[in-house]
């Protein structure tokens, strides 16, 4: 190589560093900004980003919310026969049984309308891959809500009252899913839901 050539690979190099490091680099600290200390750019809702997330936003407003617990700690005993039911509500099951946006399972009382956290003990969260998930619809299901599902590459496991379906998947398909209009909720199947 002739030395022009390789004074120009240098700086090439150099720039590509620079521009590598100033793209990976955390966004400036504004300590008066906000309680993290980080600025916040506005997003376009037009661009990729902002329609990603809109999107991350519209499934999290579908996922069930929990409230883990310290170890030892257990859920305030809001039923006497069942005192280790988690619960959101206060509604009774009777009641429950008839709303299509609550989930009633053996050991958990869930209306996923609220958004109200459901308490479970720590142990007993599902961790970030869990496998199984409950995909509740805002109607009963039927064979088309069967299918779409299985478009998803969800697997049926089992009906779930009210209008709910434990199934087996990716939470990348679950994020798609939940994107529906026709999906009341998603939630993974915790641990505690298995007692």
């Amino acid at each position: 190589m002739r030395p022009s050539r390789s004074l120009i690979v240098a700086i090439a190099l150099a720039v590509g560093s620079l521009g590598l490091y100033r793209w990976v680099q955390p966004p400036a600290a504004n300590p008066a900004s906000s309680v993290t200390g980080l600025t916040t750019t506005p997003v376009d809702p037009a661009s990729a980003i902002g329609r990603s997330l809109a999107v991350s936003a519209h499934v999290a407003a579908k996922r069930l919310a929990v409230r883990p617990l310290e170890a030892g700690r257990r859920p305030a005993p809001q039923d006497a026969e069942f005192p280790w039911r988690a619960r959101n509500t206060a509604k009774t099951v009777d009641q429950l049984r008839s709303d299509p946006r609550a989930l009633v399972l053996r050991n958990a009382l869930i209306d996923t309308r609220t958004g109200e956290p459901l308490p479970l003990p720590e142990a007993l969260v599902a961790g970030p891959e869990p496998g199984f998930h409950i995909v509740q619809f805002s109607h009963e299901p039927d064979a088309e809500s069967r299918r779409r599902l299985e478009e998803q590459r969800l697997q049926v496991v089992s009906y779930l009252p009210v209008n709910a379906f434990l199934v087996q998947g990716s939470d990348e398909s679950i994020e798609r899913l939940a994107l529906d209009a026709d999906i009341a909720s998603v939630s993974p199947w915790h641990p505690a839901f298995k007692l």
